[in-house]
């Protein structure tokens, strides 16, 4: 009897402590709501404006304030997303990030490049690469649609990501436009999900909104207008392949709640990321005892590393993960393992923090001195 009695308690210890692994890696997490903005924004620059608009719509659907809506077969509706922009702006960053804080909430920070995919966030689920050869493809939907099945089977709080939709062809949009329609895959229900469609599909549109409008910043730009922009090209589009009729297309387009741009970066979020990746470093010193700083002729001449067609660099942010490693990764480097090596020399070591600076040298190199 005892036994039996301990064996039952340790059960239930087991499913309580199964229950709060799930609960931050699988279900979306209670404080999601008051953390996605504020964590996005340590990490993500020049989207303020749809940032702003994907925090209400997710905060609205994960509080059930929309718990009411109904798909197309009286089924509850998964909240879904479209985002538009051109390659390098940080459309994939944004939603490996969105993960973290849907499934995390406050702690996000904590799981910052870890397991995401993975354990800290066994909902997301990203699909991508589904423009298949014609001799692969029957293979290929199937297991595609079976991988999707089982996922959302174990994780009713999916978050769903489908990378370069504009690309599917007929069958796997047929396939998605019966999930959406439906809130269904299989027998299992989207309602509680977030699905999050991207595409390249409309950046010379959002490039020459920049251009127009007067003041030359995005959130000047009309947001109504924006969707309106982005929403009829991919109506067209989807006319032109002629893959279901008229109405079928119309009503694929009402089950897509948002259709969201991210915009071409421009040289003052470039060199936010450059700061971003300093303080970055700075942070990482000053956890081995020491203090680090830099100034702005340093993000200056970072920024001008990077190759721009006029304001925008042609690239978006991607270059700017090759310039930190050819100019800062290994002189910071170095520079932590001088930290090592006079800790172990000194062995009791200097209980005040030593100041040290980021200096450009005149044959353009960075290094890191001592002030002095």
């Amino acid at each position: 009897m005892v036994y039996a009695q301990v064996g039952w308690a340790t059960a239930v210890a087991v499913v309580s402590m199964l229950g709060q692994f799930l609960q931050g890696t699988s279900q979306f997490s209670p404080t999601a709501c008051q953390s996605f903005e504020p964590f996005m924004n340590q990490y993500l620059v020049g989207q303020e404006p749809s940032l702003r608009v994907l925090t209400d719509a997710i905060c609205d659907h994960i509080s059930g304030l929309h718990g009411d809506a109904q798909g197309f077969q009286g089924q509850k509706k998964p909240l879904v997303i479209s985002v538009h922009g051109p390659p390098g702006v940080g459309k994939s960053y944004f939603h490996q990030l969105a993960a973290q804080v849907l499934y995390n909430g406050e702690n996000a920070n904590k799981v910052q490049g870890q397991h995401c995919p993975g354990r800290h966030c066994a909902g997301y689920k990203v699909l991508f690469g589904m423009d298949y050869t014609t001799h692969d493809r029957d293979e290929q939907h199937a297991m595609l649609q079976k991988a999707l099945l089982d996922h959302v089977s174990l994780h009713p709080q999916s978050f769903i990501v489908v990378e370069e939709y504009d690309k599917l062809d007929c069958h796997m949009r047929g396939f998605f436009r019966q999930i959406l329609q439906g809130g269904k895959v299989g027998n299992q229900s989207l309602g509680d999900s977030v699905v999050l469609l991207e595409s390249n599909l409309g950046f010379s549109t959002l490039h020459r909104m920049l251009e127009d409008v007067p003041s030359g910043q995005r959130e000047d730009i009309d947001m109504d207008g924006v969707q309106r922009a982005l929403k009829d090209m991919v109506f067209t589009m989807w006319q032109k392949q002629k893959c279901e009729g008229f109405s079928d297309s119309q009503k694929l387009l009402r089950n897509m709640d948002f259709f969201l741009p991210f915009y071409p970066l421009e040289r003052k979020h470039i060199e936010k990321l450059f700061a971003m990746r300093l303080d970055s470093f700075a942070e990482t010193a000053l956890s081995h005892g020491a203090v680090l700083t830099y100034n702005a002729s340093l993000i200056d001449f970072l920024a001008n590393r990077v190759e721009f067609d006029g304001r925008y660099p042609i690239e978006g942010g991607k270059e700017v993960n090759t310039v930190t490693t050819g100019y800062l990764s290994r002189p910071f480097r170095l520079f932590l393992q001088s930290l090592e090596d006079s800790k172990e020399k000194n062995h009791a070591g200097d209980t005040h923090p030593s100041s040290y600076r980021w200096v450009v040298q005149q044959n353009k190199m960075v290094d890191i001195l001592l002030n002095s």
